[in-house]
């Protein structure tokens, strides 16, 4: 619960209360639920090791082409984007972070999907 205790202060009565009964039964529900899928059965190590792959997996498929398939986007590079954007483009250091940021090719490739498709979060 020490965590809670700054932001207990912005919370008002009763709901500073009942935030963490529910923040620690929600905390154990996530638990369970990862235990049973089985990625709560990995280490932190191993879990990074998986996503190394995956992100190495992406870069290999990308190669030299603009996109995943070629030279026109697909519905799968929505996807890829949406996970890759969160690596990259998103201000937390973590292990999978900076592996990702440390390929060139994907780096490339969400800055050339901001510029076609969201350029609206581009810098003005």
């Amino acid at each position: 619960m020490s965590s809670f205790i700054g932001a207990l202060d912005l919370i008002p009565f009763p709901l500073n209360i009942i935030f963490p009964i529910l923040a620690t039964r929600n905390k154990k529900r996530i638990a369970a639920t990862l235990n049973s899928n089985g990625i709560g059965k990995f280490t932190p190590d191993e879990i990074y090791a998986f996503g190394k792959k995956d992100i190495d997996a992406v870069a290999t498929i990308l190669g030299e082409q603009p996109y995943l398939f070629g030279k026109q986007p697909s519905s799968y590079d929505a996807v890829a984007y949406s996970f890759l954007a969160n690596l990259i483009d998103v201000p937390i250091e973590c292990p999978l972070n900076i592996f990702a940021r440390d390929r060139e090719t994907l780096r490339n490739y969400c800055q050339r999907m901001k510029s076609n498709y969201f350029s609206d979060l581009l810098p003005k």
